[in-house]
C-alpha cells in the first residue's frame, strides 16, 4: 500500500473516531441532564404538594371556628352594608 494512502487514512480516522466518540458522549450526557432534571422535578413536586397540604390542613382546622366567626361578622355588618346598597342605588344613573 502507498504511503498516500495510509496518510490519507489516517488523517480520516482521527476525525470519524472523534466524531463517533462525540456522539457517544453526547448521549451519555443527555441522558445524564434528563436523570438530573427529573429527580430535582420530583423533589420540587413534592415540596409544592407538602405545602398544599400543609395548607388544606390549616384550612380544615380553622374552618370549624372560622364558619361560626364569619356568620357573626357577617349578621354584624348586614346592616351596614344595606345602608350602603341604598346610597349606591340612589347614586346610580340609572
Amino acid at each position: 500500500m502507498k504511503i498516500s494512502i495510509k496518510l490519507l487514512i489516517i488523517t480520516c480516522a482521527v476525525p470519524i473516531l472523534i466524531w463517533i466518540s462525540g456522539i457517544h458522549v453526547a448521549g451519555i450526557a443527555e441522558q445524564s441532564l434528563t436523570k438530573s432534571i427529573e429527580t430535582s422535578a420530583l423533589k420540587e413536586i413534592k415540596a409544592v404538594q407538602e405545602e398544599i397540604i400543609s395548607i388544606a390542613l390549616e384550612i380544615e382546622k380553622h374552618t370549624a371556628t372560622d364558619t361560626t366567626i364569619c356568620q357573626t361578622a357577617a349578621t354584624k355588618f348586614e346592616p351596614a352594608m344595606d345602608r350602603l346598597e341604598k346610597v349606591i342605588a340612589r347614586l346610580s344613573w340609572d
